[in-house]
């Protein structure tokens, strides 16, 4: 009866025991870890992107659903010619040309510039052509040098002017004075008393940014290329100013 039963046996292992074995011996060493243990799963890249939120010491952290008011900023635009677009038009809030006062004037921390229209050689009966409705708080018109080099008589600048405010629909104005020229300074200079009676009777702010620069309407030395245009150093100082004028109109 022994030989039968060893033959049973050994045909059990040649048809699979091992892996018989091999199970038993797995769940024995399941069996025999630490029990509780637990392995904590591999941190994805998300997690390791995802910033923690860092609060200085002492700080409150806001409410939910409470949103931080933005700092006071006054939007402006612009209508104008070389002197404000520089040596190339303006494209939208993009200044190509170089010589423009814009780029200084939007480094002013509470302003934003809002585009506007201005063109090299521009006269303001070509402004009131171009001209549309744009959304700002203040409205920056440099405007008539062009004006004096075709011979527009003042009624007609004037009134461009007039309609070049209504069209563009901003509801504060600041209107500058022209600067110097070389070649027509007694025009300039009775241009410039006309345009601050404007600004005066329509309730408009007037800024003449050149007064330091000209010299019964020319160019005081060194600030202009040509007896027209100021130089880049000119134009960044004017910017400074007219940003000033800016935010106190806005």
């Amino acid at each position: 009866m022994l030989v039968p039963l060893v033959v049973v046996l050994l045909a059990l292992a040649a048809c699979g025991g091992g892996s018989f074995m091999e199970e038993v011996g797995a769940t024995r060493s399941a069996e025999n870890s630490s029990p509780g243990a637990v392995t904590a799963p591999p941190t994805t890249d998300a997690e390791e992107q995802v910033p923690r939120p860092e609060t200085e010491p002492g700080a409150t952290a806001p409410a939910p659903g409470t949103a931080t008011a933005p700092a006071d900023v006054t939007r402006f635009a612009v209508v104008g010619d070389s002197i404000t677009a520089g040596f190339l038009p303006l494209r939208g809030t993009t200044v190509v040309g170089a010589g423009s006062w814009i780029p200084a004037a939007r480094q002013h921390p509470q302003l934003e510039f809002a585009g506007g229209w201005a063109v090299p050689g521009a006269t303001t009966t070509d402004m009131l052509a171009g001209v549309r409705s744009v959304d700002a708080d203040v409205l920056i018109v440099l405007a008539g040098t062009n004006d004096l080099a075709m011979g527009t008589q003042w009624p007609t600048t004037e009134s461009n002017l007039l309609q070049i405010v209504g069209a563009a629909g901003v509801p504060t104005v600041v209107l500058s004075a022209i600067p110097p020229r070389d070649d027509r300074p007694a025009e300039t200079q009775e241009l410039n008393g006309r345009l601050r009676q404007l600004a005066t009777s329509q309730g408009w702010s007037f800024v003449d940014p050149w007064g330091d620069m000209a010299s019964e309407g020319t160019w005081v030395g060194g600030t202009s290329m040509d007896g027209i245009h100021p130089t880049d150093d000119v134009a960044a100082l004017v910017g400074q100013r007219l940003a000033a004028a800016v935010a106190a109109a806005g």
